[in-house]
């Protein structure tokens, strides 16, 4: 389980996740639909941990592992498999 409580993020003066709170489930799939620019990749960041300047809570449960991929290979471009 992962909690989501009051997540707030900005980017300068403009507000991209304002209020958010949810709890995701221990199993299954969490689509995340929207618009583009709407703070879905945002959000994720968070969630995975990469993103710190936010505030609000995100709690996980004890032992919970998080994995993201990436829809666009961009971390290491100049290697290749």
């Amino acid at each position: 389980m992962i909690q989501l409580k009051s997540i707030n993020k900005r980017y300068l003066h403009e507000h991209v996740l304002e209020n958010i709170t949810c709890t995701l489930p221990d199993t299954g799939f969490v689509s995340l639909v929207g618009p583009s620019g709407c703070g879905k990749s945002t959000l994720l960041h968070i969630i995975a941990g990469l993103d710190h300047d936010y505030s609000g809570e995100v709690i996980y449960k004890k032992n919970k592992k998080v994995s993201i991929i990436f829809q666009d290979f961009h971390l290491i471009p100049w290697l290749s498999i």
